[in-house]
């Protein structure tokens, strides 16, 4: 059995899988995408983007890419997806925040390629989420 442990390179691991899991999960929710999970992820860049913590900030950040697993309404990714994020509250992941703006202008380019079903630049612009984690 696998024990999480309260240092980096678990922390790092758990970020990998998240990241890594959510990229597959990406490609379900390019196809069963609606303007209805449009609105909802666009209301979650909107919280992010009146943001006033830090906190409320990662909140959103992580609402936002839980939503993406959400929309792949697939109840076994969605299990799976909650798992991962559970393991977030009992491994806290330090990672420097970058500032509102950047967020929200990051978050909002990937809403624009789910809206286009452009599965490549949807992962593209996930995949810099990812190489952020490591820097």
């Amino acid at each position: 059995a696998f024990v999480l442990q309260q240092n980096g390179h678990d922390r790092q691991y758990l970020s990998e899988a998240r990241f890594a899991f959510e990229l597959g999960a990406l490609e379900f929710a390019i196809r069963r995408i609606d303007d209805g999970s449009i609105g909802e992820i666009e209301r979650i860049v909107d919280r992010m983007s009146k943001s006033d913590t830090t906190d409320e900030l990662l909140a959103a950040d992580r609402d936002f890419h839980k939503c993406i697993i959400e929309i792949s309404d697939n109840p076994i990714l969605i299990e799976f997806g909650n798992l991962i994020d559970d393991f977030f509250h009992v491994v806290p992941i330090k990672t420097a925040v970058k500032p509102v703006g950047v967020m929200v202008e990051e978050h909002t380019a990937i809403v624009n390629a789910l809206r286009n079903r452009d599965l490549y630049t949807a992962r593209k612009l996930i995949q810099v989420g990812i190489d952020d984690l490591g820097n």
